[in-house]
């Protein structure tokens, strides 16, 4: 990664952002352009799984660690 940029850090950003740009630009595509419907409970049930998630992915990178 630090051959591409002169940076490993400055590539990983530029990967992420790539990555948000590519996931929004399709999520916005659905719904013939209005994005995707949600009900209010449903959207805090995305959320609140994809903060359990990150939680557990980070506490795994953790534990592998040691």
């Amino acid at each position: 990664m630090q051959r591409l940029t002169g940076n490993h850090w400055v590539t990983h950003v530029a990967l992420v952002m790539i990555a948000y740009f590519a996931a929004a630009w399709v999520i916005s595509r659905t719904n013939a352009g209005a994005g995707p419907r949600l009900s209010a409970q449903r959207l805090v049930k995305l959320v609140v799984g994809g903060v359990i998630g990150g939680v557990l992915i980070i506490l795994c990178f953790y534990v592998m660690a040691d």
